[in-house]
């Protein structure tokens, strides 16, 4: 069986550049017999890349869902076909950066 492999930056999502070129993709399907989408951590940040509800835990949260519905969107998925979610979460609600905790 042949897999095809295709990697998304939907629209909306804040993309880090390296060299010219993404630093990774934010959603990545893997196609066959049936389709596997892997989505990229998420944080609480805008189109450029901007943190969004610092200091506010409720914003932040909707903000990384909204990016994570931006990916299974894109990816053709919905809530529906999700089968596993990590969450992560930091001691204090105004971190919005990349630093370990």
């Amino acid at each position: 069986m042949v897999l095809k492999i295709e990697r998304f930056q939907p629209e909306g999502m804040n993309v880090r550049m390296s060299s010219g070129k993404p630093s990774y993709s934010h959603v990545v399907t893997v196609s066959g017999s049936g389709k596997i989408v892997y989505t990229a951590g998420q944080l609480a940040r805008d189109i450029d890349g901007n943190c969004v509800g610092k200091g506010d835990m409720r914003a932040q949260m909707e903000q990384t869902f909204q990016n994570l519905d931006r990916c299974l969107k894109a990816a053709g998925a919905t809530w529906a076909d999700v089968v596993k979610t990590n969450t992560s979460i930091r001691a204090g609600a105004d971190r919005c950066d990349d630093a370990p905790a």
